[in-house]
C-alpha cells in the first residue's frame, strides 16, 4: 500500500490519540502545554478538519495539527509527530504542501530554549520574530 496524506476524520480519533501519546512526552522541552496530548482538543481539531495524517498499511505514521488564525490568513502549525520507525525524507514538506493549496504562510512557534529550534533552522524556516518566550518561524514553499 502507498502512503496517503489526508484530513483525519472522526473514525481516526482513537488511533490519533494513541499515536500522539506514544510519540510525545510532556517532558520534552518543546512541549509546553498538555493540550498537545489532551484527547478533547485532538478530537476537536479532527472535527474542525484541522488535522492531517499519513496512512501507511492502515496505520497512522504521521500526524499534523494546525489551525487558521482569525486575524490573518496564516496557518499556525500546532503540533506534528511521526512514528520513530518512519524517517521518510521530506514527508513534513509534503504534508505542508497538502495545506498549501489553501494558505500561503504556515507559522510555528517554539520555546526560545527548546532544541527543536534547530529543526526549523535546518529545514529553512524563516525566523520572523521573537519575544521573551518564543521564536516564531514561517514556512513558504
Amino acid at each position: 500500500m502507498k502512503a496517503k496524506i489526508r484530513y483525519a476524520d472522526n473514525s481516526d480519533s482513537k488511533k490519533i490519540i494513541y499515536f500522539f501519546n506514544k510519540n510525545f512526552s510532556i517532558q520534552n522541552d518543546w512541549i509546553w502545554n498538555e493540550e498537545f496530548i489532551c484527547p478533547y482538543w485532538i478530537k476537536a481539531s479532527i472535527s474542525r478538519k484541522q488535522m492531517i495524517v499519513v496512512d501507511f498499511n492502515w496505520e497512522i505514521i504521521w500526524a499534523l495539527r494546525f489551525y487558521k488564525r482569525k486575524k490573518d490568513d496564516i496557518i499556525s502549525l500546532y503540533q506534528f509527530a511521526l512514528d520513530e520507525k518512519i524517517r521518510w525524507k521530506s514527508i513534513i514538506e509534503k504534508m505542508l504542501n497538502f495545506l498549501w493549496d489553501k494558505w500561503e504562510i504556515i507559522e510555528a512557534m517554539c520555546l526560545l530554549e527548546a532544541k527543536f529550534n534547530n529543526y526549523y533552522k535546518k529545514k529553512n524556516w524563516s525566523l520572523v520574530r521573537t519575544n521573551d518566550k518564543y521564536n516564531y518561524f514561517q514556512y513558504k514553499i
